[in-house]
């Protein structure tokens, strides 16, 4: 069974419609993630928040 017979074009309608918000809301907790946990692997490459990190070099 094909999955295109599963998925009709008005399911694919409703998806497109959220798709924006839910990449919005995706990046958004993300960011949350990375925010409360301090994760430093992550926190490295963004700008001006890894300037917190003193380096022994």
């Amino acid at each position: 069974m094909s999955i295109l017979r599963i998925i009709s074009k008005k399911h694919m309608e409703i998806t497109s419609q959220w798709l924006g918000s839910g990449a919005v809301y995706g990046a958004t907790a993300g960011a949350l993630l990375v925010y409360f946990t301090d994760w430093r692997v992550i926190t490295d490459y963004l700008p001006f928040y890894n300037g917190k990190y003193v380096k022994d070099e």
